[in-house]
């Protein structure tokens, strides 16, 4: 039997929240499955020394773009690809009925998924969860969906691993990296985002409070950001750029660096999948709550009150609390 599962969210948090539930599915399958999900997921470089995956990529829906699979043509591409995959049952971890009917064009016989609304008409394998679950979080419905199909609660550990040799060749090039910090500088959302001179202020508190350094961790896109608390830090001590590093040397560094205090990005959620501790600033959504391995920072005025209410005071008293400053 070869399992495909389909997992369309197009984000690095979104693949690492449904991670635990992937692994679940494929080890009840045998130990092997196809993950079909969004290149934008990163999945190619994240998950490309997970013995357990193999990756399925869904054109579908590109920033700026139509992409292969979008359309009634693109869902008959789609048919095809997975016609070749060789897949003999799927799992649908998303609500889409258009992919659900792609599985079933496809003529993969055992489908089954979360099956709300029209969706359930194109699998014939239960269980379902309710209708009421459409608009919880993604690790909710994961969890919820592993308990309804008599999968072992899901896990709290790591779920990505850095490749063989990649935190050895990260030290030997940037030195021992143990005491110091990374900062999150970035997110997709610019409202998620902590203003730079408060980031430059908890670089000097954490300098003060005996980190070797503070490395700035950004994406290409997001360098701005970075300069801008760069430049606000002044010589607060030694502070270097990590900014568009690959991703593999990205898992690196957040596997080996002492401490990540970053926004609710994708880059706290893969300090988390590497085993590691990440303090999160929550102003807008509220805390993920569904690893104990993230520490929330939130404003006395809630969670939900808005980056600009979370000041520098409210990081480091999590910090404090936490022992780790």
């Amino acid at each position: 039997m070869t399992l495909l599962i389909v997992q369309p969210r197009p984000g690095i948090g979104d693949l690492i929240w449904h991670l635990p539930l992937i692994h679940a599915l494929a080890e009840a399958a045998g130990g092997r499955a196809l993950l079909l999900t969004k290149p934008s997921t990163a999945a190619g470089a994240l998950l490309a020394n997970d013995p357990a995956i193999d990756c399925l990529f869904l054109d579908r829906n590109p920033p700026g773009g139509r992409g292969s699979h979008d359309g009634p043509l693109g869902l008959l591409r789609l048919a095809s690809m997975l016609r070749r995959s060789g897949a003999t049952s799927a799992v649908m971890l998303h609500q889409s009925m258009s992919l659900a009917a792609s599985v079933a064009s496809a003529g993969i016989p055992d489908r089954r998924g979360y099956g709300y609304g029209m969706q359930r008409l194109w699998l014939n394998d239960g269980p379902y969860l309710p209708a009421a679950y459409a608009h919880r979080h993604p690790t909710e419905q994961a969890a919820a969906y592993a308990a309804a199909a008599g999968l072992p609660p899901l896990p709290d550990r790591q779920e990505i691993w850095p490749a063989p040799g990649a935190v050895e060749s990260l030290l030997a090039r940037e030195g021992a990296l143990g005491r110091w910090a990374v900062l999150g500088v970035g997110s997709t959302e610019a409202a998620r985002c902590w203003a730079p001179a408060r980031f430059a202020q908890l670089a000097g508190v954490l300098l003060a409070r005996g980190y070797a350094g503070v490395m700035l961790l950004a994406s290409s896109a997001e360098a701005p950001l970075a300069e801008a608390v760069l430049a606000a830090a002044g010589d607060a001590g030694p502070i270097r750029l990590a900014v568009g590093w690959p991703l593999g040397e990205v898992m690196a560094l957040l596997t080996c660096a002492g401490l990540f205090v970053g926004n609710d990005s994708g880059m706290l959620n893969l300090r988390v999948a590497v085993g590691r501790v990440a303090f999160g600033l929550f102003g807008v959504s509220g805390p993920l709550t569904h690893s104990a391995r993230i520490v929330p920072v939130v404003s006395a005025a809630g969670a939900r009150a808005g980056m600009a209410s979370i000041a520098v005071a409210d990081a480091v008293a999590a910090l404090e609390r936490a022992g780790v400053i």
